[in-house]
């Protein structure tokens, strides 16, 4: 998944566990791992993130929790990074509301894939998935 260079901090910190897409289809699926990356790029993997859930919302369902989920301290800053990054904030749009829990900043290089692979209860247990 890509996320904008100025949140790695707040991802691998934990304090971003939530991102809103404007997507057509749902892109990830729950109980899989994905690699968060600022670019297309092998090199850009920054962590490896466990997507907890996924649901549809209006903008307009938000607050300032759901903010906080988002790694800003109110509703207000969330909107202002909204508008920088769409343009605009149409209370009205629907988005994909992505739970995560980065289980894997990146040290070594493994992919997604064999994550998803060698995953196993045990593994999903220490982590309180």
């Amino acid at each position: 998944m890509l996320f904008n260079r100025s949140l790695m901090d707040k991802i691998l910190s934990g304090r971003k566990v939530e991102t809103r897409r404007i997507w057509k289809r749902c892109m990830v699926k729950e109980n899989r791992i994905y690699a968060a990356r600022t670019d297309y790029s092998k090199d850009s993997v920054f962590a490896y993130i466990y997507i907890k859930y996924v649901r549809r919302e209006r903008l307009c369902d938000m607050d300032d929790h759901s903010a906080m989920l988002e790694g800003f301290s109110s509703l207000d800053e969330f909107k202002d990074v909204w508008i920088r990054c769409y343009g605009s904030w149409n209370p009205m749009q629907e988005v994909y509301v992505i739970g995560f829990t980065t289980v894997i900043p990146v040290y070594n290089k493994i992919s997604s894939r064999e994550l998803n692979r060698n995953k196993s209860k045990s593994y999903e247990n220490k982590f309180n998935y």
